[in-house]
This record gives C-alpha cells, structure tokens and sequence, in this order.
C-alpha cells in the first residue's frame, strides 16, 4: 500500500510511508503535495494522509494541523515526525517582524521575556546594547520561531526560546 505525491498536478508515486517522511524531511515534498487538487477541503485530506504516513504514534499522540498555513503545516510535521529533533527552519517573517510576529501566533510568553531583556540592557548600556540584542534576538526568532510556534500550537507550552 502506498501514497500518492501530486506535485504542480502530476502524480507521482506510489510511496511508502518512510518515503514520504524521507522527502518531507529533505524539503523535496510539502504538505499540499500529499493531496491531489480536486481533493476539497485539502486540511482533512492532509490529517487523514499524515494518520497513515506517521502511523501509531499520531494515533496515541494526534496533532490538529487543520487551519494553519500550509508552510507551518510542513514545518510542523517535520518537526514531529523527527520527534522534535528537527528545530524548524529559517523563518523570514519571524526574522523582519520579530516580536509582533511572534504576538500574531500567540507567543506571549517569548515576546515578555524579549522585552524585559531589552528594556533592561538598553538602559544599562545607553541603548547600543539593545540594538546588539534586538539583532541577536531577530536571528533567534528566524531559528527557533517555527519550534516556538510548533511548542505553543500542539503541544499548549510555551518556550522562551
């Protein structure tokens, strides 16, 4: 039994569930490529596809992906198919938009923690350690927001970073 990719509307397949996970893994496949486009709506066809690729563990640990952003939604299995090894990957928005980012996906706890630092080292070293520390945190956000993102929306905790 096998899987099929459609991938910009060709077929390719069938796959094995552990070569599904390999080309998620390898960004050679995202999220939508596991539905055909005349499959509506595309979010339960993605829940029911990932049930099969990932098998028992999504059965005694199921994520809800229905909704989101079909980027976070790669992301998001990536990361729990690897069982959390995989940190996510480089988020642009995350990196331009840093704490207002972070506030639109519900990472209040992160965006706190941000701004106490801030306010902190700007007034203990004139405001020159802010600007350090703000650009040390948008690199921070563009390397761990899909995590902290991922941490908030499936497993309900938030992380500082």
């Amino acid at each position: 039994m096998g899987i099929n990719l459609y991938i910009n509307g060709v077929q390719y397949g069938p796959y094995s569930a552990e070569d599904v996970r390999e080309l998620l893994m390898t960004n050679r496949a995202t999220v939508d490529d596991l539905c055909s486009s005349t499959e509506e709506p595309r979010p339960e066809a993605i829940q029911s596809r990932l049930e099969w690729f990932v098998g028992e563990r999504y059965r005694s640990e199921p994520i809800n992906l229905l909704g989101l952003n079909p980027y976070y939604q790669t992301e998001f299995i990536k990361i729990y198919i690897s069982h959390e090894k995989y940190k996510g990957g480089w988020n642009g928005y995350a990196f331009l938009f840093g704490g207002l980012w972070a506030l639109t996906k519900g990472l209040w706890l992160n965006l706190v923690v941000v701004l106490v630092c801030l306010t902190i080292i700007s007034i203990l070293t004139c405001g020159i350690g802010g600007l350090v520390l703000a650009a040390i945190v948008a690199v921070m956000y563009a390397c761990r927001g899909n995590y902290m993102y991922y941490c908030a929306y499936v497993k309900r905790r938030q992380i500082a970073f």
